[in-house]
Order: C-alpha cells, then structure tokens, then sequence
C-alpha cells in the first residue's frame, strides 16, 4: 500500500534528501526541474514558520504559566484577614449606608468563607 503525499512535500523530499536525482524524478513525474525547487524552496519556508509560531507559542505559555502562578497566589490570600483591608472595606460600606451590624455579619461570612478554602 503506498500512500499519497502531496506533490510538494515529495518534491521537497527529493530536493532535502536525494538532490542529485532531481532530474531523474522531474522526469518521472512530468515536472520541471524549477517546479520540484520551487516546491522545495515554499515547504523550506513553511517549516521556517512553523518553528517561528513554535518558539511564540512557547513563549506565551511560559507568560500563561507565570500569570496562573501569580493568580494561584493571589487566589491563597485572604484579603479579609489584612486589617487595612478590613478598614477600608468597613469604611466604604459605611459610605454606602451600610450599617456597622451588617458589615460585621458580611465580614464573619467573608472571613469564614475564606477559611474554609
């Protein structure tokens, strides 16, 4: 069973490979010389920019990878537990008209949810 690659792969194949037979496979295949080069030159090409889009890719997963470290962090504090934030989440609410009995149960819920993570 032989299987069917495309012309230009195989073109660039012989051009990579065997590029002393490129006359002979020209002629075999009713190509021109020049096709069989050209065919090798776009695959050489594509390769190029597929290593070009690997390396970005890799890149970008390693910024990916930085980013879910830092949330991961950020996600094991507990905002509620800092007194300045509680000072400032206290004061906001009172400036919303929130009275200090309800930022109290909000900040137990909030405290407690936050444990029990």
């Amino acid at each position: 069973m032989v299987a069917s690659y495309p012309r230009r792969l195989v073109n660039a194949a012989k051009v990579f490979v065997q590029g002393r037979i490129v006359s002979r496979h020209a002629r075999e295949t009713g190509q021109s010389r020049e096709t069989i080069y050209r065919d090798s030159r776009r695959v050489s090409r594509e390769l190029e920019e597929g290593q070009q889009q690997r390396q970005e890719l890799e890149r970008r997963t390693q910024e990916l990878e930085a980013e879910i470290g830092r949330l991961r962090k950020l996600a094991g504090t507990n905002p509620f537990q800092d007194p300045d934030k509680v000072a400032q989440f206290t004061a906001m609410a009172q400036a919303e008209g929130v009275s200090l009995s309800v930022i109290r149960q909000l900040l137990t819920i909030l405290q407690a949810s936050r444990r029990s993570r």
